[in-house]
C-alpha cells in the first residue's frame, strides 16, 4: 500500500512477492503503471510475447 495500491491489490502483490514469483500478470491499468521493484507487473499479452521470445 506504500506504493499507492489499493488494499486488496496490495495483498495479492505481497503474496506473489512472498512466493518469489517472477511475474504478476494483470489487466489492471493502474497496477501496470506501478513499479514495485521486487516483481515484474505485466499484462497477459506481453507476458506471452516475452515467454515465446525466450523459448
Amino acid at each position: 500500500m506504500n506504493f499507492g495500491i489499493k488494499e486488496k491489490d496490495a495483498l495479492h502483490l505481497a503474496c506473489a512477492i512472498f512466493a518469489k514469483s517472477d511475474y504478476f500478470i494483470t489487466t489492471d491499468k493502474k497496477l501496470l503503471n506501478k513499479n514495485v521493484g521486487e516483481i515484474n507487473i505485466i499484462n497477459p499479452i506481453d507476458f506471452l510475447r516475452r515467454h515465446y521470445n525466450e523459448n
